[in-house]
């Protein structure tokens, strides 16, 4: 899997980052990967993964607050996922934000990816405390 994750096709970086996260688990190895392809086409996916890497990531934290100001919102969505999953409640309060500023922008948002998909997101993000939110 080393090789591919230095390929030139961030598709397959980003698979093979995912694969070695799984197979190995040695953050100093995996993190770089993702985190380079948050300077691709592939960022939402290179988010994904790091989401899944979760604390050990955290070197990706500074990248990913800055997708939430990405006029997608899908990117936006995905990034801010990462964030709840690499830094957890911390990250809370911009994680809120965002996820409903996504999901009133398209409602798909809150259905395709985690933590939305998990069924965990939505219902405790519009239940969060005003000072959660704002």
């Amino acid at each position: 899997m080393r090789g591919p994750a230095r390929a030139d096709d961030p598709a397959v970086r980003m698979a093979a980052a995912a694969t070695l996260w799984a197979a190995e688990g040695d953050p100093a190895e995996v993190v770089p990967l993702p985190d380079d392809l948050l300077d691709t086409h592939r960022q939402r996916e290179g988010a994904d993964v790091l989401a899944r890497i979760g604390p050990p990531a955290a070197r990706a934290l500074p990248r990913l607050r800055s997708m939430l100001t990405a006029d997608c919102e899908w990117t936006r969505a995905h990034a801010a996922s990462a964030l709840w999953g690499i830094g957890g409640l911390a990250e809370a309060p911009v994680v809120v934000r965002t996820l409903l500023a996504a999901w009133e922008e398209n409602d798909a948002t809150s259905t395709s990816h985690w933590p939305a998909s998990t069924g965990w997101a939505r219902p405790r993000v519009r239940s969060c405390p005003t000072s959660v939110r704002s």
